[in-house]
């Protein structure tokens, strides 16, 4: 499935880029859940290296914030 090109919630043309991480993993974390002290046993939405961070491709709403990635 395609990324949107217009904001879901308010109909604005959105804009393009990623969601990266600063460490080997990028992890999905659920509301209540606590991060804890390492990302181990979490579920990975994207694996990096030491050369190359994670990352998600991604469009995001400049007028409303509302984001959507891609998993």
């Amino acid at each position: 499935m395609a990324l949107p090109t217009t904001c879901p919630r308010c109909d604005t043309a959105l804009a393009r880029g990623h969601i990266a991480g600063q460490a080997v993993y990028l992890n999905w974390i659920a509301e209540g859940e606590s991060v804890g002290l390492t990302a181990l046993g979490n579920e990975h939405l994207a694996t990096g290296s030491l050369f190359r961070p994670p990352m998600l491709a991604a469009v995001r709403c400049g007028s409303c914030g509302l984001g959507v990635f891609e998993a």
